[in-house]
């Protein structure tokens, strides 16, 4: 079996390969920067505003950064498992390619793709390189703008110049450090905001500091269970928690089901679909 990663290149992209061998709903999962996935086995099933898409395996789906989806990850009946990569491109990547080539249709919320071959090997050639620690900056540069450049070849590309509004600004923030002590008037002053302005307007979007502080975190917990052998106490560590009862306790309020369960060989889901879900803050 293939293994799980995450790494990151700053400035570029983000990526990462998921292996899962037991059906998890997972909810309220947020983008944050517009994402290439490739579903390698098994499938999919996207779920946001009253829709629903599901991606086969072969196929893939380009995601548009500032959106939610509720997320089922489906193993093969015959594998036994569910794996996916990811690529998550730096927004200014996409602007730099489009100034320099233009765009196709803009992908407004996700669209999804069965893909020519050589998209499909140029995703692993983009992989490799990313991965690859000695690789110069402006090489791999230009693999994400070949990689860009297939799609737009699939009259697809993301949205350009797309301004990061306060709450996407604030998750990349937190998620730079989920084990730093974030605080609202840490991140305020970071963003030349007083802490009322940032409290009001987190109010608008119908949150609120420690909920976001929350869900950053435990959708790091949620990576590092799936990519990682680390033990839960570390998992915790990682994420701001020095408590892994603490931790296991709101990642259980989050997600509906434990960590453990994420690395168990089931095949039944964890979380029964009709849950209804429910938002929390963190209280360490």
């Amino acid at each position: 079996m293939p293994k799980p990663l995450i790494l990151s290149r700053k400035n570029l992209a983000n990526l990462g390969s998921v292996i899962q061998q037991r059906k998890l709903l997972y909810t309220r999962m947020a983008v944050d920067e517009p994402t290439l996935l490739y579903i390698q086995v098994g499938q999919k099933t996207l779920r946001w505003r009253g829709q629903e898409l599901t991606i086969q395996a072969g196929e893939m789906v380009l995601l548009a950064a500032g959106q939610t989806f509720d997320v089922l990850n489906n193993p093969d009946a015959k594998l036994g498992f569910y794996q996916a990569g990811w690529i998550a491109l730096e927004q200014r990547v996409v602007d730099e390619f489009a100034d320099l080539f233009g765009v196709e249709t803009y992908v407004q919320e996700l669209a999804k793709i069965q893909p020519l071959a050589p998209l499909k090997a140029h995703f692993d050639v983009v992989r490799q390189a990313l991965e690859n620690d000695e690789a110069p900056e402006l090489v791999l540069k230009l693999k994400l703008f070949e990689l860009l450049a297939w799609l737009k070849a699939e009259h697809l590309s993301f949205v350009p110049h797309e301004k990061h509004n306060l709450l996407r600004q604030i998750r990349k923030m937190i998620a730079s450090n989920t084990a730093f002590e974030w605080t609202a008037e840490t991140i305020a002053r970071q963003l030349h905001l007083s802490e009322t302005s940032l409290r009001r307007a987190l109010q608008k979007s119908d949150t609120t500091f420690r909920e976001v502080l929350t869900d950053v975190r435990m959708s790091r917990a949620l990576t590092l269970l799936q990519i990682t052998k680390w033990q839960v106490a570390r998992i915790a560590n990682e994420v701001g928690y020095d408590s892994p009862s603490r931790f296991t306790v709101r990642f259980k309020q989050r997600f509906g089901f434990l960590p453990s369960d994420i690395r168990e060989n089931l095949s039944q889901p964890v979380q029964n679909e009709q849950q209804k879900l429910v938002r929390i803050g963190v209280k360490k």
